[in-house]
């Protein structure tokens, strides 16, 4: 199983290699609508026929308000970065030595996607790389609003789109899906 970032606002090559999950951006505002990641890549492949990054989403920032809480190396050049700003004033509000920080983008979703992957393989050992991508495909929440990122700006709509490809993943429907189709 390969999953790759899809990345924010880059065109890169790995995400399109058919077969590889590519991992895009939704957002989940205070009133719980979701919408497409204006961070995230979304594009339709030029080299590969038929190849839309990205493939599923995780959740993912947005150019402002970013809220991902992620473990990182305690005391780390990352760790400090994220908590103080260039001019001195504390960032994403977590201390420079605690091994958290806020992040967001398809960095982030990629080990989401990845960990919702690892759930389906341990419900149900031995299934292909194809076989889970369907089951996170198909269980996926659709996302019906926003734009992936400049310069991109494919817009999220019913159904399959460019924004969001299948939409946010759901692990546990995906989990559910996989033990009674496969």
């Amino acid at each position: 199983m390969v999953i790759f970032a899809a990345g924010n606002g880059q065109f890169s090559v790995e995400p399109q290699v058919p077969g590889v999950l590519s991992a895009g951006g939704a957002y989940v505002d205070q009133n719980g609508v979701c919408k497409a990641s204006d961070m995230a890549s979304g594009y339709f492949s030029p080299w590969f026929g038929g190849v839309v990054v990205p493939t599923v989403c995780g959740l993912c920032g947005m150019r402002g308000p970013k809220y991902l809480m992620l473990p990182v190396p305690a005391g780390s050049q990352l760790d400090q970065m994220a908590s103080i700003g260039g001019d001195g004033e504390q960032c994403d509000f977590t201390a420079q030595y605690d091994g958290w920080a806020v992040l967001s983008g398809t960095s982030s979703t990629a080990p989401q996607v990845a960990g919702a992957s690892a759930l389906i393989l341990s419900a149900k050992p031995g299934l292909k790389p194809a076989q889970i991508i369907e089951a996170l495909s198909r269980t996926a929440l659709d996302i019906l609003h926003g734009q992936s990122s400049s310069p991109f700006n494919q817009t999220a709509g019913p159904g399959f789109d460019n924004a969001t490809g299948w939409g946010l993943i759901n692990a546990s429907a995906a989990v559910a899906y996989a033990m009674h189709h496969f």
